[in-house]
Formats: C-alpha cells, structure tokens, sequence
C-alpha cells in the first residue's frame, strides 16, 4: 500500500514506535504509518540508535514492560524517576479530551500527555479533576505566547490562588511537548520535555477521588499514557 511521506526536509516530525507482542507499529506525527512484524526476539532489542542527517529534540522512552529500566537503554535521573506508568497508550486522541484514571491519581502514579500547540495557539489546558463533583486537584494552563505557565485548583465552587512563577515558559509554538504529571505524598511532580518544570502542592488530599485526566485548547494530542 502506497503511503503518503510524512518527513520534509526542515519540517518538525515526530515518531513513535509502539512494542507489541507480534509487531512494531510504527507512527508518524501522530497518525499510523506502517506496521513491521518481530525478526529478532524482543529480548535481544537493547539498542536504540539516530543515524543521518537529523536533529534530535527529544528521545523519550516509556512504557511499564520488561526491559524499560535494563539493557543498555540510558536514562536521566529525571525518567527512572517518571516510572513506572500503568495502562494504555491512547494515541492521536480528539480535543477535547477527557478520560478516566483507574483508582485515582496515588502516590507513584505518572501521566503523560504528549502533543503539539496548534498555529497561533493562545492556551490549552490539561486538568486532573475529581470526576463526580468536577473538583480539579491540577490545573495547568499553558499560554505559548506569554511567559506564563498558569497553575490552580478549583475546590468546593471556587478557584484558588494562581501560581505562575517559572523561569521560563517551556511550551513553544509548534514545536511537540510532552507533559508528565508524578503524582507524590504531598505534591504533584511536573516534568516538561524530560526537565523538572515545577511542583505543585495538594490541595485536595484524597488522591484516590482525583479519577480524571482533561485536555482542552489549541493543542492537538499525540498521546497520552498512564
């Protein structure tokens, strides 16, 4: 089957690769490209190598399986910390988005959202909410044009108080981001493209109620993994 080439000489690409028992499927800026069945056992796949006329933004690995923290995979202190992550990967998903969190956003849990500011993106938002009451335990808003990237709880009806002090704003008009939540014994962990970004204090102390991940805005979703 004819494909369309996603790659073009001085355009921004994005690439994943997920592992599944029988194949690798292969996608490409958020869409499936091609799938490529297993030729070696996976248990000897503990390489990964970027060859060519390229430059690399951001390499991430993820993911809860066998091999993820061994072989000769290197990783930052920053992603042994990120694992590990449980459930599925939910690729290319609409905006808005919302979806459930299996028993709550408990200590040790991650969330990963990854993406792109749509063109002349003004805001988009990614909120951690409880889902019967739509308390919101998180809300991140980030604003790509503005140095500012807004942090908030909405409790019993009422916004709280702002944080929005950073060094600097770390979401750039089209270029991919991704986003990961760690949820810890008293605040919330958020890393942004591998780097810690900031903390975030609780405010709502029963995690377990904290069951739902929302995306809105000028954004469009790659993936989002938990």
């Amino acid at each position: 089957m004819k494909r369309d080439m996603p790659f073009k000489s001085g355009k921004v690409f994005f690439i994943m690769y997920e592992v599944t028992p029988s194949n690798y499927l292969v996608f490409a800026n958020g869409k499936p490209f091609y799938e490529f069945a297993h030729r070696i056992p996976l248990e000897r796949v503990n390489w990964l190598q970027v060859t060519g006329d390229i430059v690399v933004q951001e390499l991430s690995i993820i993911g809860n399986g066998p091999g993820v923290k061994g072989g000769n995979l290197l990783m930052s202190e920053a992603q042994r910390q990120l694992l590990p992550m449980m459930g599925p990967c939910i690729v290319n998903a609409p905006v808005p988005f919302t979806t459930n969190i299996r028993g709550g956003m408990i200590p040790k849990r991650t969330i990963v959202v990854k993406g792109i500011p749509k063109s002349r993106a003004k805001s988009f938002t990614v909120n951690l909410k409880v889902g019967f009451n739509n308390d919101v335990a998180l809300h991140l808003k980030a604003q790509p044009n503005k140095k500012t990237v807004v942090r908030n709880s909405y409790i019993n009806g009422a916004w709280g108080e702002e944080e929005t002090e950073l060094a600097k704003n770390p979401f750039k008009d089209g270029e991919y981001f991704d986003i990961s939540i760690r949820c810890g014994e008293k605040q919330f962990k958020v890393y942004v493209n591998g780097s810690h970004c900031f903390n975030y204090a609780h405010r709502l102390w029963n995690l377990q109620q904290v069951d739902k991940l929302e995306v809105e805005g000028d954004v469009n979703i790659v993936y989002v993994f938990m």
